[in-house]
């Protein structure tokens, strides 16, 4: 039976209301990850509805399935909901939690991450000439045989990896010990950026931004506490301020021009600057005059794609060594999907490719939602597991912020991932993978001068109380 996507989408969204607010009521420490991740599908499943694109319907069993994905990762959020332990009742000052680098770390990385885009730079001169970088950087996306990024060797591209945890400690109050002058600050974040756009893909610097909007977002409700506080005790403008200014309504409002400014810029020096479902009719008027057509495609076209991956019966494996692959190919993959990053290392074992075969839904599109690698491992089964342990994950981490920088930046890590659910699975991507790898060993080393100075001061107090350093009695 097939189903319209205006339909479907007047039965889920109401249900993604229900569980919004049901959690809020029983579940208040689940609340934003839940709110993200529900908000984000209601907001694309409503563009859907509206056939701004006429995309393909799809079977009633093929909604069923994502309905349970749905379902699933708020149950995961909500069973792990409990308590919030002691140490994290009591509420920090606004971005203490956060501090996890000091300036010399930031020096270091940001070392690191320049040697790697060095690397990156000397590639792309080698095989186009550095010119084509800033004159005609279509022809380096375009250019046959090799991707251009994966020409790159692999310890460079996870050094440019660093690129986005810097953009984001440099954009969070508090992520970073000690004052960095202002100036300073800004010249580094432009700089930062600037690097990451000239990678020619939208991937890194759009992490970068989610990953900082997340870090505002899991302190939020802090700020605005302590706001109150002040207000109670005098400084009422100044906190008034900080309240606002740390909304989330606020904060997601921002990154949502600063993502559409930055997916604009990108595409329009690729020369994306139409759209496919433009130039095939499947655009309505109204989108079309709003220039918007590129984005809202990118933002919708991986539900409907996933839909499609659900009633796929063709158990081929896509074709080897071509860059661009077209069909519905839907092998179970047992795992080599959703744990590409660590399966990809061990010889003998038949890869699962992560940039997927396009598919045409109405516009051609290689995207089908965080759903994919886990229906596409073990099924409806994959499904069901994949999204009740994002949701517990998710939930147990934000939770638990409080407890730890290292708990605090992998919270963000992963909220920051919710924001993308209706696109692609980041959390089992190998950057996510990388900067959760460093967000802990950054913790640790920070963890490990703490205590350091913390000795040191003990001993030197002992010291004093004992005569042997020189005080005045």
């Amino acid at each position: 039976m097939t189903v319209s996507n205006a339909e479907a989408v007047l039965v889920i969204l109401p249900l993604l209301v229900v569980f919004t607010l049901l959690t809020r009521a029983f579940a208040r420490h689940a609340y934003l990850p839940v709110l993200v991740h529900n908000a984000t599908w209601g907001l694309v499943l409503a563009v859907l509805g509206t056939d701004l694109i006429r995309y393909r319907d799809a079977q009633l069993e093929s909604w069923a399935v994502l309905l349970i994905g749905l379902l699933f990762f708020n149950v995961g959020a909500w069973a792990t909901a409990g308590k919030t332990p002691a140490a994290e009742g009591q509420v920090p000052a606004v971005g203490r939690g956060a501090t996890i680098i000091s300036p010399r770390t930031l020096g270091v990385l940001l070392a690191l991450y320049m040697i790697g885009f060095a690397v990156y730079l000397a590639t792309v001169s080698r095989r186009f000439g550095i010119t084509t970088l800033f004159n005609a950087p279509e022809e380096i996306r375009g250019a046959a045989g090799e991707s251009y990024l994966s020409s790159v060797p692999l310890w460079a591209r996870l050094l440019m990896y660093i690129g986005p945890v810097l953009f984001a400690f440099l954009l969070v109050p508090g992520a970073i010990e000690g004052r960095i002058p202002f100036l300073a600050r800004i010249v580094l974040i432009m700089t930062l950026a600037g690097t990451m756009l000239l990678l020619l893909q939208r991937t890194n610097i759009i992490a970068g931004v989610l990953l900082a909007v997340a870090g505002y977002l899991i302190d939020s409700g802090v700020a605005r506490k302590r706001a109150a506080t002040r207000r109670v005790r005098g400084t009422n403008r100044s906190a008034r301020s900080v309240s606002r200014l740390r909304h989330p309504a606020v904060i997601l409002g921002a990154a949502a021009v600063v993502g559409l400014m930055l997916f604009q810029i990108v595409g329009n020096a690729l020369g994306k600057t139409g759209s496919a479902a433009e130039t095939r009719g499947v655009a309505s008027e109204v989108l079309t005059r709003t220039g918007l057509t590129s984005p809202v495609g990118y933002m919708t076209a991986g539900v409907p794609a996933f839909l499609l991956l659900t009633e796929s019966s063709n158990k081929e494996w896509p074709p080897e060594g071509s860059r661009v692959v077209y069909g519905d190919y839907n092998p179970q993959t047992w795992g080599t999907a959703t744990f590409e990053p660590f399966t990809s290392i061990i010889p003998g074992i038949r890869q699962w490719n992560s940039v997927a075969p396009f598919v045409d839904v109405g516009i051609p599109t290689n995207v089908y939602t965080f759903l994919e690698p886990f229906y596409r491992d073990f099924r409806i089964g994959g499904v069901v597991i994949g999204s009740l342990l994002l949701g517990g994950i998710s939930t147990y981490l934000y939770r638990t912020r409080f407890v730890s920088a290292r708990r605090y930046w992998l919270s963000a890590l992963v909220l920051s991932s919710l924001f993308l659910v209706t696109f692609v699975a980041k959390v089992n991507s190998t950057m996510y993978v990388f900067i959760a790898l460093l967000i802990a060993l950054l913790a640790a080393q920070s963890r490990s001068v703490d205590e350091t100075r913390r000795h040191w001061h003990d001993g030197s107090r002992r010291g004093a109380r004992r005569g042997l350093i020189g005080v005045k009695s």
